[in-house]
């Protein structure tokens, strides 16, 4: 008996530390999984992360399990959990639905993305061609190649 009392006084706590720690993550992803990538070093960093999401699918559908089973054990005995608390539980399972389908959603436009990145970055490369070239041609200019031409007019060409 006095396990059990003691059981029903931990087991709240576990599962709203559980809780806590697996909702940040999902909401955490969630938000930059919604973040639309405008450069080729956002677009990069997104890949990556989507690929840690993928890569962690499994781990978090084992935390969803876990902290699921605290608030079932606590339904099925009659243990009672802070309303707030509770309510807040009860958005888990739609966070984690949003967080998934979000996930699906990144990777399945990954390929669109990745052929609308590397126009941006053709593009990009195109800009420094022409700029390297323009360098080239000034500094070929006989001001620049002339060893007596005056420094300062150097510097400002």
């Amino acid at each position: 008996l006095i396990c059990l009392q003691h059981i029903a006084s931990l087991l709240p706590r576990l599962a709203s530390e559980g809780y806590q720690e697996f909702i940040v993550i999902i909401h955490h992803a969630l938000s930059k999984l919604s973040h639309v990538p405008s450069t080729v070093e956002d677009f990069v960093e997104f890949v990556n992360f989507l690929l840690d999401c993928i890569n962690k699918r499994d781990v978090y559908e084992v935390q969803y399990a876990h902290v699921t089973s605290f608030y079932e054990l606590m339904d099925e005995f009659g243990i009672k959990v802070p309303p707030v608390e509770y309510a807040a539980y009860q958005t888990l399972a739609p966070d984690f639905v949003s967080f998934k389908t979000a996930v699906d959603v990144a990777e399945a436009n990954r390929d669109e993305n990745v052929a609308r990145f590397a126009g941006e970055l053709d593009r990009q490369v195109d800009v420094v061609k022409k700029q390297v070239s323009e360098l080239r041609l000034r500094a070929a200019h006989e001001m620049i190649l002339d060893e007596n031409s005056d420094q300062e007019d150097v510097l400002d060409f």
